[in-house]
């Protein structure tokens, strides 16, 4: 739920829990959300007065908009608001948030800090850093390799909504553009099949597919990068259909969750037909199955694409 942007209906389920049950990660994790909404404070990143600012401003926004005291569209709106008198402007109405933005991004530059900013649907999304490397790295896709070049970011102060919401346990691994990929290096071991894998090709095939289908959107970008990973993991197999398993949506407002849903609908129509959805057909799988089945779909789907692109 929280991953969702659905704190409403997840506090009150945290608050029911038998912390007592819970090891102590999930534990930790529980009281601090529990704390973060509404049940105690939340410690001051030591920022200079005016980032400090704009990352409260953030979190209020997100905060109020997860517990469903505003709408999505008035909790921007708020947010707008109280950016435009940090941002220099006297009104947020007359500039809303992608006006502000980059007004924001340059100030928080000669600061020395880095942002990203603009939508992880369903919210307005800032993550802050203050350290970033570059590296390049030769990624292996099931439809050919990509040269990609990696930023390595570090030293968090905000991992976004994601992160704000969950109290860090679960935040953005990464995201890319159309020069280089972006990784938050504290989410992975650098040595790891999770890396490589779950960051490195599922960014990788966004990287290659941002430039083979531009128009794509991100319910059908995610489907895809999903796929690449069910098609190239092998430790983390079982882990990575069990967490798309369990984190699934009808919406397109929630890209992941949505692409999840779609994946395991089509994978089990591929490996195990007739398996229903709250079965874990999966486990019974060979990992060669799974493997194979995701690049054919995978495969499909680019065939498919480019005949609708070429009947245009």
């Amino acid at each position: 739920m929280a991953v969702q942007g659905d704190l409403r209906d997840a506090l009150p389920r945290m608050r029911q829990l038998d912390r007592n049950a819970l090891d102590a990660p999930r534990r930790r994790t529980v009281e601090d959300m529990l704390a973060r909404f509404g049940d105690g404070t939340v410690p001051t990143p030591a920022l200079d007065p005016w980032t400090a600012d704009v990352l409260a401003a953030y979190r209020h926004y997100w905060t109020r908009v997860m517990l469903g005291r505003v709408t999505a569209t008035a909790g921007e709106q708020e947010l707008a608001q109280a950016l435009a008198p940090l941002a220099g402007s006297a009104t947020g109405t007359a500039a809303g948030m992608d006006a502000l933005e980059p007004v924001l991004q340059k100030r928080i530059e000669a600061n020395g800090l880095h942002a990203l900013f603009g939508v992880t649907a369903p919210l307005r999304e800032f993550m802050l850093w203050r350290v970033q490397d570059e590296q390049r790295y030769t990624v292996a896709l099931p439809e050919g390799s990509e040269q990609v070049q990696v930023a390595m970011l570090d030293q968090f102060v905000s991992f976004g909504w994601v992160g704000w919401a969950t109290a860090e346990r679960a935040h953005t691994g990464g995201w890319t553009t159309s020069e280089r990929l972006y990784c938050v290096k504290s989410a992975y071991d650098l040595d790891s099949e999770a890396f490589h894998v779950s960051y490195l090709a599922h960014e990788g095939q966004h990287f290659a597919d941002a430039r083979q289908f531009p128009s794509l959107e991100q319910p059908e970008l995610e489907y895809r990068a999903k796929l690449v990973e069910i098609a190239l993991a092998d430790k983390s197999l079982q882990d990575l259909l069990a967490e798309f398993a369990g984190n699934q949506s009808d919406s397109r407002d929630q890209p992941h969750p949505y692409a999840n849903r779609r994946l395991m609908r089509d994978l089990a129509s591929a490996v195990a037909p007739g398996a229903g959805d709250a079965t874990p057909w999966w486990r019974t799988a060979a990992p060669a199955q799974l493997h194979e089945a995701a690049v054919r779909l995978l495969r499909e789907d680019s065939a498919k694409l480019r005949s609708r692109s070429a009947s245009r």
